[in-house]
């Protein structure tokens, strides 16, 4: 009875230390996870916006050059009106 007190004893104090660590290292993976997932992310703002620019500048000059003013100016054929 006196060595399983003194296993207890040791056990106990043990298995609490280790699962504060676990707890402790749990926290500590997810907040390393989460700053990893956010400079990602800022990263590939920082890659995308500059090419989601010029496809828009893009759209705008072809909506430009298909306007009814434009086709008009590039399609006048003599005899039209």
């Amino acid at each position: 009875m006196n060595t399983v007190a003194e296993i207890l004893k040791i056990t106990i104090p043990a298995l609490l230390v280790l699962l504060t660590a676990i707890i402790l290292l749990r926290g500590m993976i997810k907040n390393d996870q989460e700053k990893r997932k956010h400079e990602l992310i800022l990263q590939n703002n920082r890659t995308v916006i500059p090419i989601r620019l010029q496809a828009y500048e893009r759209v705008v000059l072809f909506l430009e050059r298909i306007s009814l003013e434009s086709m008009l100016i590039r399609i006048n054929t003599p005899g039209m009106t």
